[in-house]
Protein backbone atom coordinates (compact mmCIF):
# COMPACT_ATOMS: atom_id res chain seq x y z
CA UNK A 1 0.00 0.00 0.00
CA UNK A 2 1.48 3.46 -0.64
CA UNK A 3 0.16 6.62 1.06
CA UNK A 4 0.61 10.27 -0.58
CA UNK A 5 0.08 13.39 1.03
CA UNK A 6 -1.15 16.38 -0.14
CA UNK A 7 -0.80 19.99 0.35
CA UNK A 8 -4.21 21.78 -1.07
CA UNK A 9 -2.64 25.21 -2.83
CA UNK A 10 -6.55 26.06 -4.03
CA UNK A 11 -9.26 24.46 -2.55
CA UNK A 12 -12.01 22.80 -5.22
CA UNK A 13 -15.82 23.71 -5.15
CA UNK A 14 -18.53 20.60 -5.13
CA UNK A 15 -20.67 20.64 -7.54
CA UNK A 16 -24.55 21.05 -6.48
CA UNK A 17 -26.06 17.84 -4.65
CA UNK A 18 -22.22 16.37 -3.91
CA UNK A 19 -19.56 14.60 -5.91
CA UNK A 20 -20.20 11.01 -7.45
CA UNK A 21 -16.69 11.14 -9.77
CA UNK A 22 -13.20 12.80 -9.69
CA UNK A 23 -11.24 13.76 -12.75
CA UNK A 24 -7.52 13.60 -11.89
CA UNK A 25 -5.17 15.56 -13.83
CA UNK A 26 -1.57 15.10 -13.01
CA UNK A 27 1.08 17.72 -14.43
CA UNK A 28 5.17 16.70 -14.33
CA UNK A 29 6.61 20.83 -14.44
CA UNK A 30 10.36 21.42 -15.38
CA UNK A 31 12.61 21.71 -12.55
CA UNK A 32 11.80 25.07 -10.86
CA UNK A 33 8.88 25.81 -13.48
CA UNK A 34 6.17 24.20 -10.57
CA UNK A 35 5.21 27.83 -9.38
CA UNK A 36 4.66 28.74 -13.45
CA UNK A 37 2.09 25.38 -13.48
CA UNK A 38 0.62 26.50 -10.87
CA UNK A 39 -0.40 30.03 -11.49
CA UNK A 40 -1.44 28.89 -14.99
CA UNK A 41 -4.04 26.07 -13.77
CA UNK A 42 -5.13 29.23 -11.14
CA UNK A 43 -6.26 30.91 -13.59
CA UNK A 44 -7.70 28.27 -15.73
CA UNK A 45 -10.09 27.58 -12.65
CA UNK A 46 -11.89 31.04 -13.89
CA UNK A 47 -12.72 29.00 -17.55
CA UNK A 48 -14.90 26.66 -15.01
CA UNK A 49 -18.74 27.42 -14.36
CA UNK A 50 -20.08 25.08 -11.99
CA UNK A 51 -16.76 23.60 -10.04
CA UNK A 52 -13.94 23.95 -9.64
CA UNK A 53 -10.79 21.68 -9.16
CA UNK A 54 -8.90 21.09 -6.50
CA UNK A 55 -4.77 22.42 -6.72
CA UNK A 56 -2.27 20.55 -4.77
CA UNK A 57 1.00 19.64 -4.54
CA UNK A 58 2.80 16.54 -2.79
CA UNK A 59 4.63 17.15 0.52
CA UNK A 60 6.85 14.49 0.21
CA UNK A 61 8.24 12.62 -2.99
CA UNK A 62 8.33 14.14 -6.63
CA UNK A 63 8.31 17.94 -6.12
CA UNK A 64 7.65 18.96 -9.60
CA UNK A 65 4.33 17.45 -9.63
CA UNK A 66 0.94 19.30 -9.10
CA UNK A 67 -2.10 17.45 -9.27
CA UNK A 68 -5.73 18.85 -10.35
CA UNK A 69 -8.54 17.04 -9.45
CA UNK A 70 -12.03 18.22 -10.65
CA UNK A 71 -15.28 16.83 -8.96
CA UNK A 72 -17.72 15.76 -11.22
CA UNK A 73 -21.88 15.05 -10.15
CA UNK A 74 -22.34 13.07 -13.38
CA UNK A 75 -19.60 11.49 -16.10
CA UNK A 76 -21.76 14.07 -19.06
CA UNK A 77 -19.99 16.96 -17.14
CA UNK A 78 -16.37 15.39 -18.44
CA UNK A 79 -17.72 16.49 -21.80
CA UNK A 80 -18.09 19.61 -21.11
Amino acid sequence: MELHIYRVVEPGVQPQGGAKYNSRSIFIAKRGEVQNVIETLKELRSAFETVTPLITVPVGGNADTVRAVTPLSSLDQLEE
